[in-house]
């Protein structure tokens, strides 16, 4: 009985030994696919070392009907910058790997450190770091009372949009945008590249402020308005804007303490401007 069940089992190891090793049932090739940057072989190289090497010695891991397939999705997720990774089998010996990849749209920077920057994608997704950057090609985010970290999101989807395209517009109109701060009760401050800075809510629209702007900067009284000649715009409180003209430094003790004059925009739409009472420090 002893020597049966032995044989048995040498019987069984041998046949998974040798059936497991079958050139029709062994994993070969494998193709990778997707982005513009990232390399193909990259991928392959990351996929090719988790099938290396055997379960328990004795099952290859490149055995089609036991690879581990979580095992090569979480390697092949470590390339840098890639995204939305699937593996397919596509027949007993070839794997196939596709993928999308990150695409940097702005940076979301520390205000402790601002060299310190993360790549935001579409989403305003942090995918990773990136390099100490000195221009101005990609827009800089800010988040007041939270710090930059790879892996979350520095905005929701929709404030993101609704900043961004906000931007864009003001950049259209030659009012270059090149920072953008946020706070935790959705108030952005959009500082100009040539100086000064507008205070808008996310929780307004956007669109509809844009349309308060472009009347208060058509208006006789405040078509001298451009960047570096103004130390703020705000555009928070509805259909009042407040604006502040003096470029003294803030620090300089000789400025007033109220600077800024609130202005109705539904007199700049009318034509006929009124200043309103009331002022902010």
């Amino acid at each position: 009985m002893g020597l049966l069940f032995f044989g048995l089992l040498a019987l069984i190891i041998s046949g998974v030994w040798y059936g497991s090793r079958l050139p029709s049932l062994t994993i070969t090739e494998i193709k990778a696919s997707g982005g513009s940057t990232i390399k193909s072989e990259n991928v392959v190289a990351k996929a090719e070392a988790v099938l290396e090497g055997n379960y328990i010695g004795l099952v290859p891991r490149r055995f089609v009907y036991l690879y581990p397939e979580q095992a090569v999705l979480e390697a092949v997720s470590t390339v840098r910058r890639i995204k939305d990774v699937h593996v397919e089998k596509i027949d007993n010996q070839t794997l196939a790997i596709t993928y999308s990849e990150y695409v940097p749209d702005a940076l979301w920077c520390s205000l402790e450190e601002e060299s310190s920057c993360l790549f935001l994608d579409r989403e305003a997704f942090a995918f990773t770091q990136a390099p100490k950057l000195t221009g101005e090609s990609l827009l800089r985010f800010y988040t007041l009372q939270t710090e930059p970290t790879e892996g979350d999101s520095a905005l929701t989807i929709e404030d993101y949009n609704k900043i961004k395209e906000f931007a864009l517009k003001l950049n259209a109109s030659s009012w270059y945008v090149n920072r953008i701060e946020t706070d935790t009760v959705r108030d952005a401050f959009l500082t100009l590249a040539e100086g000064g800075e507008i205070k808008v809510t996310l929780k307004d629209d956007l669109n509809h402020t844009f349309s308060l702007l472009e009347s208060l900067r058509q208006s006789k009284e405040f078509a001298h308005l451009a960047p570096g000649k103004f130390r703020y715009l705000d555009m928070r409180f509805g259909t009042k804007i407040f604006v502040n003209e003096n470029l003294v430094d803030e620090l300089d003790p000789t400025e007033s303490a109220t600077t800024s004059t609130a202005y109705s925009a539904e007199d700049f739409i009318s034509s006929t401007t009124s200043i309103l009472p009331g002022t902010v420090e």
